[in-house]
């Protein structure tokens, strides 16, 4: 199996792998960068099957780290450069890599050798450097990643994803957005995430190029979007919704798609990004699979009516079966809800799976008559309050209809004589109640529209809602709120 950085620097030499700014790299110039780095990596005796830990910075350097690793048939475990400390050294723990490559402090080295890892600092390599001239072949089953999931409700878990993972992947993903190496991808997700790693991984299979973002800006993106021949994008609705709220449109830009997933995305939002000129594509997924598992065809896309079809996510990509199984609250049917369950060649050899291959997403949802994926709700989003079954998702699609609430996270508490308490979190509007009595207020809105069992029993009230960096809501966090005392 050919090493895909070495095919891209022969078969397309000068055409850009990266951009940065005024920074490019082209597939020529990026392989040099990595074999060089590769040599460094080599001399510490780290090589084919080595696992990696490499801070993940959106920037030239970095990428040039994680190539290095590829370049020797190594696995990347990407750390994001604003973890504290602690985060780091427990998941080196946890995980034990073979290596660190990081900036970071003498702090860190000394933990390194305490966990019998080598320490890599990552500099860019003099310009005399020699780089290791073969790039490593690697096989299906080799590891090209391992990630940690989003961590809503907490600390994450590691997936480890193959080679075989990746490809299946990113064959499905270019069949359904017709990829080629004439695309440009915005890269402004984090690359310790899948969504962002894996653009990555799908312009080096494919050849095309990819801007790169240090953070996401809403005018840095907008001017992106604008001045770059940029043809495909990937973000979570937080994003999509600031950029709107910086720019409402007409938009003019060279977009196929505009993928949205990492978290559920509303049908208003959708509905204004589409109207606003901006080729929205749905999407879901997960880390245990590579990312994409269905998305919206950008042609079918255009002529969606969302608030007609919430959380349609599209045909299952190629390789994907999903299965819609019975639940104890949500019994399954010809086009009823059920819980998820999937399994494909893009599935994580991590997770776990039945005997027959397949994996509870903790997601629920249907298939439509033209079977299509339609997202409903996490199978956690279920509150069973006094016997009674209350989806989070359907009360906050409702109080986001409220002109006095900008955002709204809903979520069950334990309590002692109902089982579970319906609350919610709101980030105020501009022209909601305000003082101590917005809760009751509130609450005389929600009972006009709301089955009583839905209406929360708290409130809590802040500036933005607490989210992982995939925009999720951090349930943890939440939950936290309601141990203080509140509206």
């Amino acid at each position: 199996m050919e090493a895909w950085l070495a095919a891209q620097a022969r078969n397309q030499p000068d055409a850009l792998a990266l951009i940065e700014g005024s920074h490019c790299l082209s597939w020529q110039a990026l392989a040099q960068q990595a074999a060089k780095r590769a040599a460094k990596l080599a001399e510490q005796g780290i090589g084919h099957g080595s696992r990696v830990a490499v801070e993940a910075a959106n920037d030239l350097e970095s990428i040039c780290w994680i190539h290095a690793v590829w370049w020797l048939g190594g696995c990347v475990i990407p750390i994001h450069p604003d973890w504290p400390e602690v985060v780091v050294v427990r998941r080196l723990e946890e995980l034990a890599p073979d290596a660190l490559v990081m900036s970071r402090t003498e702090q860190l080295t000394s933990q390194s050798e305490w966990l019998g890892m080598q320490f890599v600092t990552m500099d860019p390599p003099d310009e005399a450097d020699e780089g290791l001239d073969a790039c490593r072949q690697v096989a299906d089953g080799d590891l090209l990643t391992v990630l940690w999931t989003s961590g809503s409700t907490g600390a994450g878990r590691p997936v480890s994803l193959s080679v075989a993972n990746h490809r299946a992947s990113v064959r499905a993903i270019t069949e359904r957005l017709q990829l080629s190496k004439q695309d440009r991808w915005l890269l402004c997700l984090p690359l310790d995430h899948i969504g962002g790693l894996a653009i990555l991984v799908r312009a080096l299979i494919t050849g095309a190029s990819v801007v790169v973002q240090a953070h996401f800006d809403p005018e840095h993106v907008r001017a992106n979007l604008t001045e770059q021949p940029i043809t495909l994008a990937s973000m979570v609705p937080t994003m999509l919704a600031r950029l709107l709220d910086h720019y409402a449109g007409p938009w003019s830009t060279n977009l196929r798609a505009l993928m949205v997933g990492g978290a559920p995305a509303t049908a208003q939002l959708l509905s204004t990004a589409s109207t606003a000129g901006l080729p929205v594509a749905p999407t879901w997924g997960m880390t245990e699979a590579c990312s994409q598992l269905a998305t919206l065809d950008p042609l079918e896309s255009g002529a969606i009516d969302f608030e007609h079809h919430p959380g349609l996510v599209g045909v299952p990509l190629t390789g994907v079966e999903l299965r819609v199984v019975p639940d104890a609250d949500l019994p399954a049917g010809n086009g009823q809800a059920g819980r998820l369950l999937v399994r494909g060649p893009m599935l994580s050899p991590s997770v776990p799976v039945d005997d027959e291959g397949w994996f509870d997403t903790g997601d629920v949802g249907r298939i439509d008559k033209r079977g299509r994926a339609v997202m409903l709700h996490r199978v956690r989003d279920l509150i069973i309050s006094g016997g009674i079954n209350v989806h989070a998702g359907e009360v906050e699609q409702v109080l986001r209809q409220c002109p006095w609430i900008a955002d709204v996270a809903v979520l069950g508490l334990s309590h002692p004589n109902w089982g579970e308490q319906v609350v919610a979190v709101v980030v105020p509007g501009d022209n909601g109640p305000d003082g101590p009595d917005r809760g009751p207020d509130l609450d005389r809105w929600c009972r006009s529209r709301l089955e009583p069992a839905q209406v929360p029993r708290q409130w809590r009230f802040v500036a933005e809602l607490p989210r992982t960096a995939l925009g999720k809501c951090r349930r943890d966090a939440l939950e936290a709120l309601f141990s203080q005392p509140g509206d």
